[in-house]
């Protein structure tokens, strides 16, 4: 009996840890939407995808990492300077998806209507972007990485990965929770079956009693009526 409660105990908590890592993955995908990443708190989180930007700077990355990006408003991204890195809307079409891509700014040309344009580069490449960035494609400003966990992100947000840790996870959970109540109801069916039999044998042996077929005293013993006559 209390190897069965520790196993409850151990498959319980199992079965929580489960709920809560589909509930992270599940959040993620909301949250992710159709942007493209995944904001929270106004920081973005982006996976990267290629090496342009791999070097021996500090901010610098490459293909399998994870960008903190800091999320910009419009007056902002009218304001950023060479040096900076920045994640953008680019050209590039990717399964019908425009893509995101996070280069350095190169030089900087302010518009007659207001609106800024970026030249940019990956630090890994040796020329410039074809394409000059508007301000308005821009997302944000690189903050830090996470060494790696960008693979882990994309494979997340794959088909696989949602099924190996969306779909597969509930329906092991539902299972779990369907046995378990299967489980409970033969029990509870056990028992009121044995409380039957209990109540129907109580009502035999008052029966008995009553014809003075059972002895005072003992419910197991059932006396023979005395039928000798009397000298």
């Amino acid at each position: 009996m209390r190897n069965k409660k520790v196993i409850n105990i151990v498959v319980n908590v199992i079965v929580a840890i489960i709920l809560v890592f589909v509930f992270i993955l599940t959040l993620n995908i909301i949250l992710s939407g159709d942007k493209g990443y995944t904001s929270i708190f106004g920081t973005a989180y982006v996976s990267v995808e290629s090496n342009s930007m791999k070097g021996d700077k500090a901010d610098n990355f490459q293909k399998g990492d994870l960008l903190k990006i800091k999320i910009l408003d419009e007056e902002e991204k009218k304001n950023l300077q060479p040096g900076d890195v920045i994640t953008f809307w680019d050209n590039t079409i990717v399964d019908n998806q425009l893509v995101l891509n996070s280069h350095r700014i190169i030089k900087v040309e302010k518009q007659s209507d207001g609106s800024v344009r970026y030249e940019t580069k990956g630090d890994n490449n040796l020329d410039a972007d074809k394409m000059l960035i508007p301000d308005v494609t821009i997302v944000g400003i690189y903050e830090g990485k996470i060494g790696g966990l960008g693979n882990v992100v994309s494979w997340f947000h794959s088909s696989t990965g949602f099924f190996v840790c969306i779909v597969l996870p509930a329906f092991l959970i539902v299972a779990y929770f369907a046995f378990n109540l299967v489980m409970v109801l033969r029990e509870r069916n056990k028992v009121s079956d044995e409380t039957k039999k209990e109540r129907l044998r109580q009502e035999l042996l008052e029966e008995l009693r009553a014809e003075g077929k059972l002895s005072v005293g003992n419910d197991d013993e059932i006396s023979e009526p005395d039928n000798k006559d009397q000298d």
